[in-house]
């Protein structure tokens, strides 16, 4: 996001193309949600209260 939008009501509009990309678009190294499902190994720990 520009700096200069920074702490600014913005609008973001989604407009679907007519024709399918030629090649995708890489994706960041990120994990989606999807890929997290079911990966949790262990106990939760809980948090201390926030004061």
């Amino acid at each position: 996001m520009p700096l200069e939008l920074c702490h600014r009501c913005t609008e973001v509009i989604f407009i679907a193309m007519e024709q399918e990309a030629s090649e995708p678009v890489p994706t960041t190294s990120k994990p989606t949600l999807a890929s997290l499902a079911g990966c949790w190994e262990g106990d939760l720990l809980e948090r201390a209260p926030q004061i």
